[in-house]
């Protein structure tokens, strides 16, 4: 297993001790009230910012980069115009950060659920590394694990969570010093109160002279829908679930109507059968990828109005693809890759591009680059920085790793390997009598239009079958079949290719210490 040594003379705690500095509090706007309310986080009282912190170089913060992860949820990485989507006019805003920084034409996430996902992204680590519980789904961190707000409070910064707050825990372990709840932002969907969050976060960071860490995370475009027929009950019956945790709850805020691209029609990503079922769930998912947009715009407005985006580093991103077959809790391209943008002015350049491969497990070295950081352990990412001002990373990654533990009792487990010409994954759990997720069939219109495909069309029954009865390896070529539609395993003309990454998945399950190397051992020797 990777060890975690305490860090010494680097102003990091022992892990005994818990990050010192400001207290922490939770503050939940709504629409025309401006106050903060007072709650407990894990049993801890959380409070205001206090004083008596002591600061590992207190002189310098006042240059010290603010950051800015700016996460949308369940966003196919080829959604926004800027990274090649069809629908004109849909991410305006996301479009313009593109056009001020650099974006990642092959970036990845780590996984391709949210919460694991996003466990990554705050310690730069994969699943089986910083969780309590190996092989399963939990996203629990560990006590030795460092967070991003963890490794930055020494050096000063102050730390906000806004939405998916539900999704990072412990949630006190994590170390924000603020959390403004989903439930308090209309349902985790509202650029408006999102705006009013962060812009009074960073007012009260920028009166204290300290530099800033801020998580803003939209629920859009995750399931319900913006404009779906039951989008309403879907929403009120989720906030009801995120709020029971609350002592007092605030009150249930519709987020922003959206419905402009429903009905239209609009040809959906090829890795599921064309129907139009599928279409008219696709114009769902595009309202409420509109509305991630104006999320996006709402955060930059307010960096820009509170005057700090010019010492600002922003990165945009989506957790994992879309929630249908074949993308998010899989480990495809469409499970995994994501749209990245990187904007830090000064540092970046313009409409710039870069197709190396990143993983989001460079994200937190690159904030601990940034902030002039030495991470306390090795950590298996890498900074972007050189990149971002056109250097080379040395050594230059060839592969990018995704990861999939079940969920709950039923069989996801999941590997793979992508480099820039294929994709190879191993699937733990075919056996040829398991069924993918148990059998259970997925919600949402995009499944239904699949297995009523299946009926008169071959290929659309050969992919609802092959949905539920993986092979136990699969071997796909980005270039030529984007969609991953045509598996090469079992190609004679692609026998080389397939054992180059047998060999490279069992490389990389060697070099992260991964709990399923014994059974991808076995079944290289027994083919079971």
């Amino acid at each position: 297993m990777r060890s975690f040594p305490h860090a010494t003379g680097l102003g990091f705690v022992e892990r005994s001790q818990k990050p010192t500095g400001f207290g922490r509090r939770v503050f939940l706007l709504s629409a025309g009230i401006d106050t903060y309310r007072i709650t407990r986080l894990g049993g801890i009282l959380a409070l205001a910012f206090t004083g008596g912190c002591s600061f590992a170089d207190a002189e310098s913060t006042s240059r010290l980069p603010n950051i800015a992860l700016i996460v949308v949820d369940d966003m196919l990485y080829n959604t926004p115009e800027s990274f090649g989507g069809s629908v004109e006019g849909l991410t305006p805003h996301i479009d313009a950060l593109v056009r001020r920084g650099m974006s990642f034409t092959q970036a990845y996430n780590a996984s391709s659920r949210c919460a694991p996902s996003r466990g990554s992204m705050m310690t730069g680590l994969f699943q089986d590394g910083y969780a309590v519980t190996q092989q399963s789904s939990d996203t629990t961190v560990k006590d030795e694990v460092y967070t991003i707000p963890e490794l930055l409070a020494p050096k000063g910064y102050v730390s906000g969570l806004f939405g998916k707050d539900t999704h990072y825990r412990p949630l006190a372990k994590y170390g924000f010093d603020t959390v403004a709840t989903m439930a308090s932002m209309g349902v985790g969907r509202s650029p408006e109160l999102y705006a009013q969050n962060v812009g009074a976060f960073i007012a009260d960071a920028v009166a204290r002279d300290r530099p800033f860490f801020i998580s803003v995370n939209t629920h859009d475009p995750h399931r319900p829908f913006a404009g779906q027929p039951d989008e309403d009950e879907n929403l009120e019956r989720r906030f009801g679930s995120e709020v029971r945790h609350l002592s007092s709850p605030p009150e249930y805020i519709r987020p922003p109507h959206e419905d402009r691209y429903s009905g239209q029609g609009i040809a959906a990503p090829g890795f599921v059968p064309d129907h139009d079922l599928v279409r008219e769930e696709y114009g769902y998912y595009l309202n409420s990828s509109k509305r991630a947009d104006d999320f996006v715009g709402a955060i930059m407005q307010t960096l820009e109005d509170h005057g700090v985006l010019e010492n600002t580093l922003v990165v945009f991103l989506s957790d994992n693809g879309i929630h249908w077959p074949f993308a998010k809790s899989n480990v495809y391209v469409a499970s995994v890759k994501t749209p990245l943008v990187v904007y830090w002015e000064g540092r970046s350049t313009p409409s710039s591009r870069s197709d190396n491969l990143i993983s989001t497990i460079d994200l937190l070295p690159t904030f601990l680059d940034a902030a002039a950081i030495v991470a306390p352990y090795d950590l298996p990412g890498q900074s972007m920085l050189p990149l971002l001002e056109g250097r080379q990373p040395t050594p230059a990654r060839q592969h990018v790793f995704a990861t999939l533990n079940k969920k709950g009792d039923s069989p996801l487990d999941m590997r793979s390997v992508i480099t820039k010409e294929h994709t190879y994954v191993y699937n733990f759990w075919a056996d040829g009598t398991n069924l993918h997720y148990d059998g259970r069939e997925w919600g949402g219109l995009a499944f239904q239009g699949m297995k009523a495909a299946a009926e008169t069309d071959e290929f659309a029954r050969q992919r609802l079958e092959f949905f539920f009865k993986r092979t136990r390896e699969e071997l796909y070529d980005n270039v030529g079949d984007a969609d991953a539609l045509i598996n090469l395993r079992q190609n004679p003309a692609h026998a080389a290719t397939l054992q180059e990454y047998r060999d490279l998945m069992r490389e990389t399950l060697v070099e992260n210490d991964d709990p399923y190397l014994a059974d991808f051992e076995r079944f290289l020797e027994t083919g079971r």
